[in-house]
């Protein structure tokens, strides 16, 4: 009878800490990358901070900036898809893989979702001749913009137009949290670029629930652009204006003033009327704030990078970057992107 010899085999330690030195190494190439992601990403484009918060928010441009640093490639799949026609209801979830692009090893991966149920697809803001009649406004949920307007929430009832946009939505936010996570940046960004805008919107409205009060004077609509005209307060007294601006542009005709004996002159008039021209551009140029707000949202609509944008500065306007924008070329800056989307 022969013997069959038993090989016992030991369990190992799968868990091996690396040589003490190589850890020093691999801690000080994440800090060096750290630093070179802070050096090369542009704020208010790359990234932006809410209020009240100290961490930054990472953007699209950003994201993008650091998939090439790390010279990977994005490939995207829809792991989930709800698409309702009826309800409707339409919600994506897809995943964002990015690879070496030299040896094709996958390096992270990242989800991201979006749903027509979010409240910022849900509802559209209506202004007060844009309500349906009959509608009750006492029961609307409204909001009170800075420029002094009224505007009413209502359920959107063209969702339909927007499904490719809750899809790009998805397909970014899955980018964002690959980049992340392939870059080690969890510690420098959050990831939802969502979350900076509502936070953002939320400083530039009060939002009432119920009934309001109508904030609007009653001097009519813009023939322009149909939003309501407004009494605004500038340097030299009351004027009217659009609260449609800074998209509308709308100035109303200056009255022409006949002098008097005792009060007016040709001279006065003038005076009068140079206040008036510095009244319709008192609040012109945007803000920064709204400035950045506004390029930021365009950027995202032409899917431009903070690099591409910068390129683009340097050569139409010659900023070296988007901090040495002139306040006087913020609104001319604005006109051309907007022209751009709409030959898109």
């Amino acid at each position: 009878m022969s013997e069959t010899a038993v090989t016992v085999i030991e369990p190992k330690n799968l868990f091996v800490l690396p040589e003490k030195g190589q850890l020093k190494r691999d801690l000080q190439d994440i800090n060096e990358f750290q630093n070179i992601v802070h050096t090369n990403l542009i704020p208010d484009i790359d990234y932006g901070t809410i209020p009240g918060t100290n961490k930054p928010t990472l953007y699209k441009p950003g994201a993008e900036k650091i998939i090439k640093i790390l010279h990977l490639s994005d490939r995207y799949e829809i792991i989930k898809c709800i698409e309702d026609w009826d309800k409707p209801m339409f919600y994506y979830m897809v995943k964002c893989t990015l690879t070496h692009e030299a040896s094709g090893e996958v390096i992270s991966e990242g989800l991201g979702s979006c749903n027509s149920l979010e409240d910022k697809y849900r509802y559209r803001w209506l202004w007060p001749g844009e309500v349906p009649a009959g509608a009750d406004k006492s029961k609307m949920v409204s909001r009170k913009t800075k420029k002094g307007g009224l505007q009413y929430r209502a359920d959107n009832d063209e969702i339909f137009t927007i499904v490719n946009t809750l899809l790009k939505m998805s397909k970014k936010r899955a980018m964002i949290d690959a980049s992340l996570s392939a870059g080690r940046l969890s510690n420098m960004f959050t990831q939802d670029v969502e979350d900076i805008k509502t936070a953002l919107e939320k400083e530039d409205e009060d939002v009432i629930e119920g009934e309001s009060e109508e904030l609007t004077d009653d001097i009519g609509n813009c023939p322009e652009c149909g939003k309501p005209l407004t009494t605004r307060t500038g340097k030299y007294g009351d004027f009217i204006a659009c609260t449609g601006y800074p998209k509308c542009q709308y100035k109303p005709p200056k009255e022409k003033k006949t002098p008097t004996k005792d009060t007016d002159t040709p001279e006065k008039n003038a005076v009068e009327a140079s206040q008036e021209e510095n009244n319709q551009t008192d609040d012109k140029p945007p803000t920064d704030k709204d400035f950045k707000a506004v390029v930021i949202d365009l950027l995202n609509q032409l899917e431009w990078s903070g690099t591409k944008f910068n390129k683009w500065l340097q050569d139409t306007y010659k900023f070296s970057d988007s901090r040495s924008i002139t306040v006087g070329k913020r609104q001319e800056i604005i006109n051309k992107l907007q022209e751009m989307i709409s030959l898109k």
